[in-house]
């Protein structure tokens, strides 16, 4: 089972007195500074906003959702935060060429990324976490004329920047072989149940007319396909909490066609020998969607498409009439025989978050909301107070599905060392749903950093409950 610490500390103090094992990665949703959320709600000691049934997400004044800890004196202050946190990652607890995820806010995380950069951390993609869960902060234009006029579109993605640490001299080899460090886990991230993709644009042209090139001979249709499932994207989506999870169906395996004597693009094959493999059948879970759902949303826009050229396609080039087969390459390389429908939501990971989810653990976590923020009671004490008073389970506003946060974790797992246990590093902490994630994706260790004695409380549940589980 895996090792795992929560310290709590303010993430410059612990940084500067570090002095143990370096990590391969970090793993963080750090502050957003969304400094203009704090400027709409009033003075501080202004009564707090109340959104949903039980008020859970009351806003106070202090910064983002009413968090002390989001409040900056301006955007300069929080990017400048960001770079020193992120020098002092990597001077006191990274392993060069350590992989690290930063989530970030749609209005701020530019400058989330130049703090990055400035402190040292090379910019490797920068990921799209689709969910269509937020509620827009509107505010309706009071004049006679602008009826329907607002200031605000509803939230529905964030961004995750995905980084490396400087790995200064040393070649991507070297430090997978002295720190375990530097690459992706591209096959443990692959969609799984997917079949492999295939098309044309699955090699690096010469041309982007006439005959498929071999542009780049290291870069085959393995690169693109792979039977554990589709190439990890850029873009995560995620269903609406109201979408339900209806069933599941079973959809049935692909032959694969495997010619003994390769062919070169576009030859005939007809009279060619081959041998077939039968894929086992899939489970795809089936799920009833409300309009907002970004998944229902971009498949219904697209439609249902086949994500191969198969014999009988239209799009399949021909010769003579007939269809031509485009794949074939060499000898020992794979051609596909099938048709795979659906809407393009199925290339890219889905995950959902729940209130079951969030409140893991906490099913006797009482609150009393404060002018400051919130105070644990008991139950006794909770149920005398009024309903906009107090809230149950997890209060941190900003928590993250966990699947998604499983699935990302495994994208910079290192593989197994006998030698040395794969250390990943999750500062700003919060309600602990980063390290549940790293914990279940298989690191043998994590730290995790967060300055707020509540957050660390219900961390520490969460983790438990959610190693229980395991």
């Amino acid at each position: 089972m895996a090792e795992w610490t929560l310290e709590q500390a303010d993430l410059m103090h612990w940084l500067r007195a570090y002095d143990g094992p370096r990590f391969h990665a970090v793993f963080s949703d750090p502050p957003y500074a969304l400094i203009s959320i704090a400027k709409r709600f009033g003075k501080e000691g202004s009564a707090p906003a109340q959104e949903g049934s039980d008020g859970r997400y009351s806003r106070l004044s202090g910064g983002f959702m009413g968090q002390r800890w989001d409040g900056f004196d301006s955007l300069d202050h929080y990017q400048a935060w960001v770079t020193e946190w992120a020098n002092l990652l990597i001077e006191k607890a990274l392993f060069p060429g350590a992989v690290a995820l930063f989530f970030g806010g749609t209005r701020t995380f530019h400058r989330l990324g130049t703090g990055l950069e400035l402190g040292g951390f090379e910019i490797i993609d920068c990921l799209m976490f689709l969910h269509g869960q937020g509620f827009p902060k509107n505010h309706q234009i009071p004049v006679e004329g602008w009826e329907g006029h607002g200031t605000s579109l509803k939230p529905a993605w964030e961004p995750v920047f995905l980084c490396r640490a400087p790995r200064g001299s040393k070649t991507f080899a070297q430090l997978a072989v002295e720190h375990g460090t530097g690459a992706l886990n591209i096959d443990g991230a692959r969609i799984a149940g997917a079949v492999p993709e295939t098309s044309g644009q699955g090699f690096h042209n010469e041309k982007l007319a006439g005959q498929i090139g071999r542009g780049d001979p290291t870069m085959t249709g393995e690169a693109w396909s792979n039977n554990a499932g589709r190439w990890p994207a850029n873009l995560v989506l995620s269903h609406h909490p109201d979408c339900q999870k209806v069933g599941e169906t079973q959809v049935k395996g692909r032959t694969i066609n495997r010619f003994k004597r390769g062919m070169m693009p576009f030859g005939n094959a007809e009279g060619e020998e081959y041998d077939s493999e039968q894929m086992p059948d899939e489970t795809v879970e089936r799920w009833a969607c409300v309009p907002e759902c970004p998944i229902r949303m971009l498949d219904d826009q697209a439609g249902s498409k086949p994500s191969a050229r198969a014999s009988g396609n239209p799009n399949e080039p021909k010769r003579g009439g007939e269809t031509v087969p485009l794949w074939g390459m060499s000898d020992g390389e794979e051609t596909w025989d099938y048709r795979d429908l659906g809407g393009p939501s199925r290339f890219f990971y889905c995950s959902k978050a729940s209130r079951a989810e969030k409140d893991l653990g906490l099913e006797d976590f009482y609150w009393k909301r404060t002018g400051t923020g919130f105070e644990r009671i008991t139950l006794e004490e909770w149920e005398k107070l009024p309903k906009r008073e107090r809230a149950r389970g997890c209060i941190h506003p900003t928590v993250k599905p966990l699947e998604l946060l499983r699935y990302l974790a495994t994208l910079v797992l290192p593989p197994a060392d006998p030698e040395e246990p794969r250390r990943i590093l999750v500062p700003f902490s919060g309600s602990g749903s980063e390290v549940i994630g790293a914990i279940q994706a298989g690191w043998d260790e994590a730290v995790a950093v967060e300055m707020e004695p509540i957050y660390n409380d219900m961390a520490e549940a969460r983790i438990r409950a959610a190693i229980g589980m395991l």
